[in-house]
């Protein structure tokens, strides 16, 4: 998952050439996950979930459930989003 992808500080939603390449949510923060992906506040965290919710292509859904065990979850596309 990491080669490749160019995005140290908003892991949750890795980047790769300017476009989203998955979303790897954690439970307790993202309750709705996978339906629904709460994007948080700070900086560095708000461009990469804009950059989602304007992307027309699906992208993978990885849950992480243990410490170092991610659960895929399929390929999920934007629906609707609110700021």
């Amino acid at each position: 998952m990491r080669t490749g992808v160019h995005n140290k500080v908003a892991r949750s939603l890795p980047l790769k050439s300017g476009v989203v390449v998955a979303a790897c949510l954690r439970l307790d923060l993202n309750l709705g996950t996978p339906a629904v992906i709460l994007r948080g506040s700070g900086p560095n965290i708000r461009q990469p979930g804009e950059m989602l919710s304007r992307q027309t292509q699906a992208v993978p859904v990885f849950i992480k459930r243990k410490p170092s065990g991610w659960d895929y979850q399929g390929l999920f596309q934007v629906a609707a989003s609110f700021s």
